[in-house]
């Protein structure tokens, strides 16, 4: 984890001294390098190192949803959805700041919704957006929907064809990859002290939420 910590900060800092138009691929780069030595040393099964482990291949074949639950399924999907869109509408909302872009949450319900119909075919769990991989994509460089249809394909490609490579895969590197990209998100912490200047409601508000969402 340190390796890898250290190699992502580095290489960043030096795409961004140097202002490259296309930024170094680093975590694509651990990735891989990650799981090379992780096979190739056995680390697994000589030190225990945990891994990702073995990943079923293919897709399953979409269905129909079992509409026989309905009835019993319709107020916790009510709240489900509420929860889905209000924690979508804050990373957006996060993002926009940070990138300074204007958002419509209409947009983003109508995303929520036609996400969720598609991926009901396939017994998906419920779609939102997420923090940990929206910071990844946001260090890596990733500005348009062209990001997400890339990664889709490559994410395609690998359950279909692929699934036997990620298996020595050490969890740390994963989670080396997400400490990283949440590096730049910690740092807005410092502006806790200014809402608790302008607003102490709020920021009460935002301290029970967290603690809430930590333990």
């Amino acid at each position: 984890s340190i390796l890898c910590i250290f190699a992502l900060i580095l290489t960043k800092m030096y795409s961004q001294s140097q202002n490259l138009s296309i930024p170094i691929p680093i975590e694509l780069i651990v990735t891989v390098v990650a799981t090379m030595i992780s096979g190739f040393g056995q680390l697994n099964e000589r030190f225990g190192l945990p891994i990702v482990g073995e990943v079923p291949p293919g897709l399953p074949p979409p269905s129909l949803p079992d509409f026989g639950r309905f009835s019993e399924l319709l107020i916790p999907s009510i709240i489900i959805t509420v929860v889905l869109f209000v924690i979508c509408a804050s990373i957006v909302k996060t993002f926009a700041m940070k990138h300074t872009y204007e958002t419509d949450e209409n947009q983003e319900l109508y995303a929520l919704g036609a996400s969720n119909i598609i991926g009901s075919l396939w017994q998906c769990y419920p779609a939102c957006g997420s923090l940990s991989r929206s910071a990844v994509v946001s260090n890596i460089g990733g500005k348009s929907q062209m990001f997400n249809i890339f990664t889709a394909m490559v994410v395609v490609i690998a359950v279909l064809a692929l699934t036997s490579l990620l298996g020595p895969l050490p969890n740390a590197v994963l989670a080396s990859i997400i400490v990283v990209a949440f590096r730049t998100l910690l740092a807005k912490l410092n502006s806790l002290r200014t809402l608790w200047g302008v607003k102490k409601s709020d920021f009460m508000c935002w301290l029970t939420t967290f603690l809430a969402t930590l333990f």
